[in-house]
């Protein structure tokens, strides 16, 4: 299966990292009921890090009564309820969130994001729409609207998108670059999405995905024998990923199906009843 490559905002939300705060000091400003939410932001933030997503809700709620018209406030709470799976209070807030900072484009992002995660296109286009709107140089927002298109079969749109995430930036974009490989993949132009690929990835070559997508073109196209390679370098990286979260049976299922692309049988195997293990019930496994 070919796979759309989704971009995040380059503006954070909040720089917490510039705020030199432990969970000691942090806790302490803000019984002191310190103005700034400074403090109750570093404090989410280490929750988050150590996956306490209860607590993380829990700081930012009870601040978010003490600071009712923060835009940022409602932003990061909204957040903290999408990693929860509590998605209806987690949409109101982010809505909130829009409407006491309008022009806050990365709020429409991360709700765009949310609805995309639950199959939502058109509410998430709606939201996408409006990113580029107010960042039209953001290059992101034109190629997550683009996979929002993609998804849902519009492929002369989802190619516009893509092309103005280009114009936009084009020396860093390997996004919009796998993007376009994946619309000439689904017209069955297999050269043409191999040559795509191949420029996402000399721009950044630590997806395994983009590189199991060329080898799936090499396949599919008129040269099949250069399949290997990319196919080999994608099980490396997605060895690489499942070390990272082995909790996550994603990798595992693309290591399956690698593997038994290049022969290698019994490791698909493996990887695929490891899979199977994590996640009984997923159809994806």
């Amino acid at each position: 299966m070919i796979r759309a490559t989704a971009a995040q905002p380059t503006i954070p939300s909040v720089m917490v990292s510039e705020v030199r705060l432990g969970p000691t000091a942090a806790i302490t400003a803000i019984n002191s009921k310190s103005p700034s939410i400074e403090p109750t932001l570093v404090l989410a933030s280490i929750y988050r890090a150590a996956s306490r997503l209860d607590d993380r809700v829990e700081v930012l709620r009870e601040e978010g009564k003490k600071h009712t018209e923060s835009g940022e406030m409602h932003l990061q709470l909204a957040r903290a309820l999408q990693a929860t799976g509590d998605f209806d209070e987690a949409e109101s807030t982010f809505r909130r969130s829009i409407y006491l900072r309008p022009g806050y484009w990365p709020a429409n992002h991360w709700l765009a994001r949310m609805l995309e995660s639950q199959a939502r296109y058109d509410d998430a286009a709606i939201e996408y729409r409006r990113v580029v709107d107010l960042a039209p140089q953001y290059f992101g927002g034109h190629n997550n609207l683009g996979i929002v298109f993609l998804a849902t079969g519009q492929l002369d749109l989802a190619r516009q998108a893509f092309e103005k995430s280009l114009a936009a930036e084009a020396e860093t974009n390997y996004s919009a670059y796998a993007n376009l490989g994946s619309i000439h993949f689904t017209e069955s132009r297999f050269v043409d999405a191999a040559e795509e690929f191949e420029k996402a990835l000399a721009i950044y070559d630590g997806d395994y995905l983009i590189w199991k997508n060329l080898g799936t073109s090499y396949l599919s196209g008129t040269e099949p024998e250069r399949a290997e390679t990319p196919f080999r370098r994608a099980i490396e990286l997605a060895r690489a990923q499942y070390e990272k979260t082995p909790y996550d049976p994603e990798a595992l299922t693309h290591i399956a199906d690698l593997c038994t692309a290049v022969g290698d049988r019994d490791d698909g195997l493996a990887a695929l009843n490891a899979a199977v293990e994590l996640e009984p019930e997923s159809p994806a496994v």
